[in-house]
């Protein structure tokens, strides 16, 4: 397992940002597919919810932006995440900004090692599957990638998908992040 996430206080346009939501694709449905969006599809377990956020990337490291606006905010059904995404470019990728187990928030820390996704256009991208768990007061994830297990949760629920699928493994890529850096707030008291 690959520990990747301490938990920190958040400020509270955070949180108010958080409580937007992405949902996954209605099961049955066939979403059009164009030479700006894919399909991403991953397993996610437990059922937290998880924030993805665009982020450039340099020399192996994904460069988490300051503000955490999620390009995909949603938890998943039936253990899968399956959500409509813009395309990614080749210095680009979505990464974990934020996850959000029993009431807790927790997100990269600088030169925490983080999954990042690669989203072509016009495909179902299969990324691979995030479990995560707790161990030693953090919160740690262990990547698989079963192709197998992913074709039948597609038949059974999007069987229009499953011709499209394109495996595209999670890549796991160092963080640029100020997540858990210390936050200095200056207040000014009225002079008498």
């Amino acid at each position: 397992m690959i520990k990747l996430f301490k938990v920190a206080t958040i400020l509270s346009i955070t949180l108010l940002i958080s409580a937007c939501g992405t949902t996954n694709i209605p099961v049955g449905t066939n979403p059009q597919l164009d030479a700006d969006a894919g399909i991403l599809v991953f397993g996610l377990s437990p059922n937290y919810r998880i924030h993805l956020t665009r982020g450039g990337t340099e020399n192996n490291t994904w460069n988490r932006p300051h503000l955490d606006v999620p390009e995909i905010n949603v938890n998943p059904e039936k253990g899968y995440i399956v959500v409509k995404a813009r395309r990614t470019s080749g210095s680009q990728a979505l990464g974990v900004s934020l996850i959000f187990p029993e009431g807790r928030t927790y997100g990269p820390c600088q030169g925490a090692d983080s999954p990042t996704f690669v989203v072509m256009p016009g495909v179902v991208n299969y990324a691979g599957d995030l479990n995560y768990a707790f161990d030693d007061g953090g919160l740690r994830y262990a990547l698989t990638l079963d192709e197998n297990k992913v074709r039948t949760f597609l038949d059974e629920n999007y069987p229009k998908f499953t011709d499209k699928l394109v495996v595209q493994p999670m890549t796991i890529m160092k963080t640029n992040s100020n997540f858990c850096a210390a936050k200095t707030i200056t207040i000014q008291m009225p002079s008498k």
